[in-house]
Formats: C-alpha cells, sequence, structure tokens
C-alpha cells in the first residue's frame, strides 16, 4: 500500500504479486502435504507397500489424483536413472507426482520429458520445468526469486 500510495505503481504491482503468490503457495503446500501424507498414514501400520504400478498407482486412481490411463510422472525423483539409487518408499510418494494430461497428449507430454516421443525430441530444459513440475514449485521459484529482488529493489529506495 505505502508503494501505491507513493507513486510508486510498479513497486505496488510488484509486492502484489508477492503477496499472491505466498497465498498460492502456502495453499498447494498445504494440498500437496496433506496428498502425501495420507498415503503415508494410511500405510504406516502395514508394511508400507510402495510399488509405483501395484500399490501407489492404483491408490491415487482411487483418491482421484490421476484417473485411469492417466500419467503420473515422477517430477523430483526419477524413477529410473539416479533415482534407481532412491527407495520406493521416497520416490513414489504422492507429493513426487504430477499428474499429466489426460489422453494422448499428456502421454506425449510425459514421453518427451525424459526422452524421445514417437520422433519428437525430448523437450529442452525449459520445457521440463514448465511440463514436468507441479504449479506449487513453480510458484515456490518465483517466490524465491521475486522476494530478494522485493527486498533489492526496497533497499535501493530507501537510499534514494
Amino acid at each position: 500500500m505505502a508503494d501505491f500510495q507513493e507513486g510508486d505503481y510498479a513497486g505496488a504491482a510488484l509486492n502484489g504479486a508477492l503477496a499472491a503468490s505466498d497465498l498460492f503457495l502456502a495453499g498447494s503446500i498445504v494440498k500437496g502435504a496433506a496428498k502425501g501424507g495420507v498415503y503415508i498414514a494410511r500405510n504406516a501400520a502395514s508394511k508400507a507397500p510402495y510399488s509405483w504400478k501395484r500399490e501407489v498407482r492404483p491408490w491415487m486412481g482411487k483418491q482421484g489424483y490421476l484417473k485411469k490411463g492417466q500419467h503420473g510422472h515422477h517430477w523430483a525423483i526419477p524413477q529410473n536413472g539416479w533415482g534407481k539409487s532412491v527407495p520406493e518408499w521416497v520416490k513414489n510418494q504422492p507429493l513426487n507426482i504430477k499428474a499429466m494430461p489426460e489422453g494422448p497428449a499428456g502421454a506425449e507430454m510425459h514421453g518427451r520429458l525424459t526422452g524421445s516421443y514417437k520422433g519428437k525430441p525430448k523437450f529442452n530444459a525449459v520445457e521440463r520445468y514448465v511440463h514436468g513440475t507441479p504449479t506449487w514449485s513453480k510458484v515456490s521459484t518465483g517466490a524465491a526469486v521475486g522476494h530478494p529482488a522485493g527486498a533489492a529493489k526496497a533497499q535501493s529506495d530507501k537510499r534514494r
């Protein structure tokens, strides 16, 4: 409000956008933690089955996180490559699974995140970030960059 009242409309817009991203990020984190927490709590008393195909994928379908046939992308910890050395109970948590769009477009998107797909090349780094990470992750990246930029602007304004 102070920026707006002082006529610094760019600063007011930046601070407003950062405040909105903070609210969105907090809500997304709560939802994501609840999604993963429900699975952990449900399986805490059992043998904690974390097999992707046998246990986690069907459970996510029953909970409505993934529809039948919809691809789920392991976005932070991959199933293969370096992710093979990560225990299933870590990498198969619902927090690590991003739902791809339904249908053939989702299959293509998922395929191109990890390699070429039907003659189309693997996505570049920016495309993999845009299509392969959950919204809350992108918002937190924006907040991580935006808050220091806002602080630097405030320091600069104080020096004037």
